[in-house]
């Protein structure tokens, strides 16, 4: 396991946008969440960065990106209202997701390790972990 470090922007939702886009192009990318009266936007996953506080460049690169990638009407009123920077527990290799049952009958499913890349797979990881906790019981 190590941290990554991850900065975010959140906007407020003047056009009640209601879907989640996520785009690549190149080795640029761009993606929105929204979150009733907010935006998420974002982001960065930056190996090797322990700095917590946020960067004023890195709010402006999200900005550009998103503005570049994301159809207008997502971008055309983006009114930053907070920011998010953290770090991210990452795995290498690959997620873990893994149940076992202990020696007391308890069940329990590690689900960790998803980086910068948890929205990505939680719906997998969430199916997964249900499978494998249903299978235990």
């Amino acid at each position: 396991m190590k941290p990554v470090r991850g900065q975010i922007i959140h906007c407020k939702n003047q056009a009640h946008i209601t879907e989640a886009v996520t785009i690549g192009a190149g080795d640029e990318g761009a993606y929105m969440i929204p979150r009733g009266d907010v935006i998420v936007y974002g982001g960065t996953s930056d190996e090797n960065e322990f700095d917590t506080g946020v960067s004023q460049d890195v709010v402006e690169d999200i900005i550009r990106r998103c503005k570049k990638l994301l159809p207008k009407k997502y971008t055309d009123r983006m009114e930053v209202v907070g920011h998010w920077v953290g770090l991210r527990p990452f795995r290498e290799g690959e997620v873990r997701v893994e149940g076992r049952r202990l020696d007391d009958g308890r069940v329990v499913v590690n689900n960790y390790g998803h980086g910068g890349s948890g929205f990505t797979l939680c719906y997998g990881c969430a199916d997964e972990v249900v499978r494998l906790a249903s299978n235990l019981k």
